[in-house]
This record gives C-alpha cells, sequence and structure tokens, in this order.
C-alpha cells in the first residue's frame, strides 16, 4: 500500500524549513517501508483513494507546509464542499483587488470569483483541489479556468473517472504524477451477505423471502440510494 508523507529538511535562506512530500510503499500500515520516492515540486499531482484512505488529511497538512514545498508559488487550498463566494475570501486575493484600483466590497460575487481566477494566474498560484469529483455546474467551470491559469495544481478525488470531463481533461493536460492510495475503511460485506441468505433461502424452499432479500439489494444499489463520496 502506498502512504502519503511529508519530511521537514533543512532551513532555506529565506528561513524558512523545506518539506519533502513522499510516497511510502509498505505491505501494510504499520509495516516496514519497502520502498520510499519523493515527489516532484516541478509537476503536478493527482492523489485518488477511497474514503478513509488520508486524502484530505495529506492535502490539509500540504496546505499548512506549503511554503516550505514550493518556493515560487503562493497557495490556495480551494475545497469543493465550500461554498463557491468563500474560495474567493482570501486577504492576498482582496488585496490584489485594491492594488488594481477597484474596491473589494463593491465587487458582485461573479465579480469576485473573476478577480480569484485572475489572481491565481498573475501570481502563478500552487492550487490545492480537496475532492475534485464533488464538483458541479458553475464550480467545476471555474475550476477549469483556475486549473488552467496556476503554476502547480494537487487535486484529490476518490477516483479520477468520477472528475467532471472537462475538469478532467484540464488536469491531464498539465501531465499530473499519479498516486492511488489505500483505504483504511473495513471491506464492505453487505452485497455478499445479502447473496448468501438469498441463496440458502432459495435451497431451502423459502422463495419469498429471497425475492424480498434480493429486491431490497438491488434497490439499495440504485441511482437514488446513497453513496459514499
Amino acid at each position: 500500500m502506498l502512504i502519503l508523507k511529508l519530511r521537514r529538511g533543512r532551513v532555506r535562506n529565506d528561513g524558512v524549513r523545506s518539506v519533502v512530500p513522499l510516497v511510502r510503499t509498505k505491505s501494510r500500515k504499520y509495516g516496514p517501508v519497502l520502498d520510499e520516492k519523493a515527489l516532484s515540486v516541478k509537476t503536478d499531482w493527482l492523489v485518488s483513494g477511497a474514503n478513509s484512505s488520508g486524502k484530505t488529511r495529506w492535502i490539509t497538512r500540504l496546505h499548512t507546509q506549503a511554503p516550505g514545498i514550493w518556493r515560487k508559488h503562493p497557495v490556495l487550498m480551494l475545497r469543493a464542499h465550500m461554498p463557491l463566494s468563500a474560495w474567493a475570501e482570501d486577504d492576498r486575493i482582496k488585496a490584489h483587488v485594491e492594488q488594481n484600483g477597484e474596491r473589494w466590497n463593491k465587487l458582485r460575487t461573479w465579480e469576485r470569483t473573476e478577480r480569484l481566477i485572475s489572481w491565481v494566474e498573475t501570481n502563478r498560484a500552487a492550487v490545492l483541489i480537496d475532492d475534485a469529483h464533488l464538483l458541479t455546474g458553475r464550480k467545476a467551470d471555474i475550476m477549469v479556468q483556475v486549473v488552467r491559469g496556476a503554476g502547480r495544481v494537487v487535486t484529490t478525488t476518490t477516483s479520477e473517472g468520477r472528475i467532471p470531463i472537462t475538469l478532467r481533461m484540464a488536469l491531464q493536460a498539465r501531465s499530473p504524477e499519479y498516486v492511488h492510495l489505500d483505504s483504511d475503511a473495513p471491506y464492505d460485506m453487505t452485497a455478499v451477505i445479502a447473496w448468501m441468505i438469498a441463496v440458502l433461502a432459495t435451497a431451502a424452499g423459502a422463495w419469498p423471502v429471497a425475492a424480498v432479500v434480493g429486491g431490497l439489494h438491488l434497490l439499495g444499489r440504485g441511482a437514488r440510494s446513497a453513496k459514499q463520496s
């Protein structure tokens, strides 16, 4: 299994301690390290993995240690579950607006979003995108523009295939380094147990029971069923 780590290094001339992002290979979570390699800060990263695989925890730590990782790129964290209006609520973006002779409190919501895109492009910012698979509609459209203007992009998602197609193409065009993490969550045995009950009920001649169990299980896997994100 792959595990993401951050290794603190020497203090640079600017007084900031350097940080090296690592990918470690282990046979199990608490087992010995089988292999270790550093992620290149000169490329983008696309990190995928199921729930409880540590994506959000790692990207949050990445954001905290960002000055030690990207020396030339200011870092902006954009989480999919946050309101679109909250993405631009950053003092650096507000300062950028004021420097251009505009008043932040006079801007409409859509204008603030445009200034966010402008700030990212002007500063070639490193953008950290958490849960990209949850982006839809206008959020996804705005993120495509952000990605095109960014200096570096780090993306987390449950699966690359679940990212909206336009955003996925924008990310793929940047040739990111791919990292797939294993989940710590226990394997869901619900489907296996349900079908075992149905088979046993059929063998015992209890056709109504088998039909009910099978039907309920199929309904639970339908398009309107609750799914983990």
